[in-house]
């Protein structure tokens, strides 16, 4: 069965990236994802996002920002100082340390940067030669069941940080696990492709403990 798409929910695959969590100014964030990065300071964490962002994502791309830009300690002069470097038009899905982004802070923030959405959960669509468009379901927390799961959609997800769910066609794009860096529809076809093979072997060996 076919289903109609809105013509704006369909993105280019070569303009339009994924990531999530950097906690920016968040210094125990270096701690709980010790063993993914040789930072060694929270303001070297930072520009190094701003540098890794801005090296991929051009001025007129869009970046699906799921969550988490900081803690509710941050100020909002230094959070609007990051934003204000950040390329691309960007559609933040709302974190479980978001929610010091107030009506005002969103407001101020947007005058900072190309912020154009701020919601909690969206689905966008990429053209695929395996099915004709591919579904990316996204949301900040990893969804077991999520929409088309069995009818080769994709789900993105952050929130886990270090951690990567066991939950087929879904990755995390936590910062830590893609180098600190948006990825794009490529590396996220690639990684799932991996993922969904690496849990393929685990089925097996559940149930053939002896092969």
């Amino acid at each position: 069965m076919s289903i109609q798409i809105p013509p704006n929910k369909i993105y280019d695959p070569a303009k339009t990236w994924f990531i999530s969590d950097p906690h920016f100014d968040h210094s125990n964030v270096l701690r709980f994802e010790e063993g993914f990065h040789e930072f060694k300071s929270i303001e070297e964490h930072d520009n190094k996002i701003i540098a890794r962002w801005n090296s991929v994502v051009q001025e007129d791309d869009t970046v699906f920002f799921l969550g988490d830009a900081s803690m509710h300690r941050i100020k909002l002069s230094y959070l609007k100082w990051i934003f204000s470097q950040l390329n691309g038009n960007i559609v933040w899905l709302k974190g479980n340390h978001d929610t010091h982004i107030t009506e005002p802070w969103f407001r101020e923030l947007s005058e900072a940067a190309k912020i154009i959405e701020f919601k909690e959960y969206d689905e966008i669509f990429f053209p695929d030669q395996e099915i004709g468009y591919r579904r990316i379901v996204l949301f900040h927390y990893p969804i077991l069941e999520f929409n088309g799961k069995h009818h080769g959609a994709y789900h993105l997800y952050g929130h886990s940080h270090t951690i990567v769910h066991p939950i087929k066609n879904a990755y995390s794009v936590c910062t830590c696990l893609t180098d600190y860096t948006p990825v794009n529809f490529e590396w996220v076809k690639q990684t799932i492709q991996k993922h969904n093979e690496g849990l393929n072997r685990l089925g097996k060996l559940s149930v053939h403990p002896t092969t």
